[in-house]
């Protein structure tokens, strides 16, 4: 009996021993965690607030630049103003459309919370009613804005933005004078593919052009800006109207 109750005795302290020794370790492992947790929600606060100082920082940038370039137009337009020649004009009103075009995508930048991507859509509705409002034309134009592309980063937006602006300021000065027509413009941009980077442009509209533009300085400028998105484009005028078909590339998946 005696041999019993020291065994059995023996046997409650091992596990007794062993039960404060799960206890401790237990509690030593809670006790490692939590600070481990707390390291852990300290580095991320870090981490957010230079998040979030950097973001401020950067739609601070484009709001500056978006400034700036608004004060460069304004500059342009007074200089315009003063000007005699109609030529000469009309060179100013090429590079204030350009200027503003670039000024409208710093804006969109710094109003969005992602400044990696713009909202395509969005940002060529306010593309097109500015350059109608800086084109003032005495005749109503219909846009027919198309896209299954959302969001375009910055190094591609910026060539593809100048592409339409020259294109629909090109339509607004020269299409359509004296078009029996109603006054249409089409833009369409698609994705090729859901792996690809490619993408087209198709730019109509359905006017009856004045005069050849194809030696202009706009018309190298597109050139220039389609080899810039690494794409190729086609002419194509018919009795409808003027059609251009791009295809080309975001590289900012380069």
């Amino acid at each position: 009996v005696l041999g019993m109750t020291l065994e059995f005795g023996l046997c409650c302290v091992i596990i007794g021993y062993i039960v404060n020794q799960f206890i401790s370790t237990n509690q030593w492992a809670e006790s490692q965690l939590k600070m481990a947790n707390e390291k852990i929600t300290g580095e991320k606060n870090i981490i957010e607030k230079h998040a979030k100082e950097k973001t401020v920082l950067l739609q601070e940038i484009h709001h500056r630049v978006k400034n700036n370039l608004q004060v460069i137009t304004s500059l342009l337009r007074m200089q315009s103003g003063n000007s005699v020649s109609d030529e000469t004009k009309v060179h100013f009103e090429g590079a204030i459309n350009r200027i503003m075009t670039m000024a409208l995508i710093h804006q969109r930048m710094y109003e969005k919370d992602n400044l990696g991507e713009i909202a395509l859509s969005e940002y060529l509705l306010s593309l097109v009613e500015d350059l109608k409002s800086s084109a003032s034309p005495e005749f109503d134009i219909k846009f027919d804005i198309k896209t299954s592309i959302e969001n375009v980063g910055m190094k591609s937006i910026v060539p593809l933005a100048l592409i339409i602006t020259e294109l629909v300021t090109n339509s607004i000065k020269h299409a359509f004078d004296g078009n029996e027509k109603v006054p249409n413009i089409h833009i369409n941009i698609d994705a090729i593919d859901n792996e690809s980077s490619f993408f087209t442009l198709n730019y109509f509209d359905n006017g009856k052009w004045k005069t050849n533009k194809s030696t202009s300085f706009g018309f190298e400028l597109i050139e220039m800006l389609t080899e810039q998105l690494e794409g190729t484009f086609e002419l194509v005028k018919s009795d409808i109207g003027t059609n251009y078909l791009f295809s080309l590339k975001m590289i900012d998946q380069l």
